[in-house]
């Protein structure tokens, strides 16, 4: 059974402009935090004015080193199985631009993935 998402209803955007120092104040103090501006600044804002308890401050989930190898792994499993199916859907005279874009697709989120982890950043080959 899908889960399905509750509709959030957000009565008022508040928005702020700081100088530079201010503002990165407010960046390091998230930081040690361990979460964004945005929610550090909703969290000080509800308990400043006490109109309904703080919103807890969520942390973000981070993936391991190990979560995002994987990742890259499993993107270039999927890269080298597309791969194929196009070299056959050329040799059987299909029209391949629908899989060249896919992989092209592919090979950009794998880029990403490799960023993120420190790996090859040329977006193609193995590991």
């Amino acid at each position: 059974m899908a889960q399905q998402k509750r509709l959030r209803i957000y009565p008022a955007v508040v928005s702020a402009r700081v100088d530079p120092a201010t503002a990165a104040a407010i960046d390091r103090a998230a930081a040690q935090r361990g979460v964004n501006r945005t929610d550090f600044a909703r969290h000080v804002l509800t308990a400043a004015v006490g109109a309904s308890p703080p919103i807890p401050i969520r942390r973000r989930y981070v993936p391991s080193g190990a979560e995002l190898a994987a990742i890259d792994a499993n993107l270039g499993r999927i890269s080298g199985n597309l791969q194929r199916l196009y070299t056959l859907a050329v040799d059987k005279g299909f029209d391949p631009g629908d899989f060249a874009e896919i992989r092209r697709e592919l090979l950009a989120a794998r880029a990403e993935v490799r960023a993120v982890i420190g790996g090859p950043r040329d977006g193609g080959g193995a590991p």
